[in-house]
Formats: C-alpha cells, structure tokens, sequence
C-alpha cells in the first residue's frame, strides 16, 4: 500500500461522487481502482463512506478553521482536511498514530499543522464551531467529539512539534539525549610576579616621662595669714588715701 497515494485516490473518489445519481455502494464499485492490497480497499471505503457519513459535521468544521486561518488555508484544502478530520475524530484509534503519521508525511506540513492544531484544540473547538454543530448533532455527542479530540492532543504532541519544525524549515527536532558542547572561554589569570618582602617595623621606643617640681620658696614659710591680712589692708589703705587726695586737689 502506497502511503502517499491513499490520499489523492480518496480525494478523486469523493469529489466523482454524486448522490442524486448514484448510492454510496455503486459509486464506489464503479469507481475505486482495484488493486491487490486488501488493506489499500478498506483504507479507501472507510474513508469515503465516513466522509460522506459526517460530511455536514466536517464542512462546519472546515468553515471554521478556514475563518479563523484565512491566511494560511484556502478552498483546495476542503478534502484533504475532511479526511484528516474525519480519521482524527472517528478512525484513529483504529489506524494507529504510527501509520497516522505516514499518511500526514504526504501533506504539506503547514497545512496540515494549522489543521491538528485547530481539532485538537478544545478551546477552539467549543468557540468557533460546537454552536454549528450541535444545529444538526445531539449535543452529547458533539460534547463527546471535542472531549476527545482534546485528549488526543498528548498523543499527537510530537507529531505537531515535528510539523512545526518542517513547515518552518528548522529541520529534524534536536533529541533530549543530544549534548550541546559549552563554549570554553579564556579565563585571565595574574602575572607571576615577584612578590615584595613585608617591610619590617621599627622598635618601639619607650618614652620616660618625668615630672619636674619646682621647690617650695622660703618666703612661703616666713609669711603667716595675718601678715597677708594686714597687708592686705594696708595697701587698700594706701590707695583710699591716694584716691581722696586726688579728687580733693580738683
């Protein structure tokens, strides 16, 4: 089974179709390209008749992400989008991320990276198109849809990542176990100079601070308070008298 052609064979299928004219069965006798891989056979009536089966379901949803990503999805993408939609919402517990992944491998990875991203968005989902849903499906059910298309965004969180990196052209995803080299860097170290010798101290000099009394003169001694006394008053005398005499003059 070609992985890259289930897609565009499915696209041909659906697009051929008219059901005013045809029944889903006829069509798809009178139409699908007969191979020998049983497995290519299922693959392609799984996918035209759930498209068909929830193809109201899935132009709500393409509505909604077409809206919303205006620049970067056009009208080409309807079908692409409708089987994508219709595998992530209905079939992919039954097919496997593995061989999921094959088939996302064959579209373009920003397409189909805005598509994951909005459908597995549980937000998104329940602001831009449970309203329109729930217009044709029970409410139950479109709770059940977006509850668990959210719960697949875990198991599809590597698939997205690695979408993102190839529609932004970074390459393959850098692996957890790689070691990214440090960049040494030159780090400056002193000269080896010649250290000083330590410069020593001098001595501590001890000072010798003597005190010096002059000796008691001998007049001390000779002199008694009353002597002072009568000095005292002899020489305030004096100058009573010379003070009288001056003013007496005048």
């Amino acid at each position: 089974m070609s992985w890259a052609d289930l897609v565009p064979k499915s696209i041909e299928l659906l697009t051929s179709y008219n059901p005013i004219t045809d029944s889903p069965d006829t069509h798809f006798q009178n139409n699908y390209k007969s191979t020998d891989d049983p497995n290519e056979k299922m693959f392609m009536q799984q996918i035209f008749y759930g498209v068909n089966r929830y193809r109201d379901f899935l132009k709500r949803l393409n509505r909604a992400i077409f809206k919303v990503n205006a620049t970067s999805t056009n009208s080409n993408d309807s079908f692409p989008f409708m089987i994508i939609a219709y595998i992530v919402s209905f079939r992919l517990d039954e097919l496997g991320v593995k061989h999921f992944r094959k088939i996302i491998d064959t579209q373009e990875p920003l397409k189909m990276h805005v598509l994951l991203q909005f459908l597995l968005n549980e937000e998104m989902l329940r602001e831009h198109v449970c309203d329109s849903w729930c217009e044709i499906y029970d409410f139950e059910f479109v709770e059940n849809i977006i509850t668990k298309n959210g719960s697949k965004s875990l198991e599809l969180a590597d698939l997205l990542d690695y979408l993102s990196n190839k529609a932004t052209g970074h390459g393959t995803i850098i692996k957890e176990e790689e070691i990214v080299k440090e960049k040494k860097f030159t780090i400056p170290k002193p000269f080896n100079l010649t250290k000083p010798k330590p410069r020593k101290l001098p001595k501590y000099l001890v000072l010798e601070r003597k005190v010096v009394v002059n000796p008691v003169q001998d007049v001390i001694y000779k002199n008694s308070l009353q002597q002072v006394a009568e000095a005292n008053e002899e020489r305030r005398n004096k100058v009573k008298e010379q003070t009288l005499k001056k003013y007496s003059n005048e």
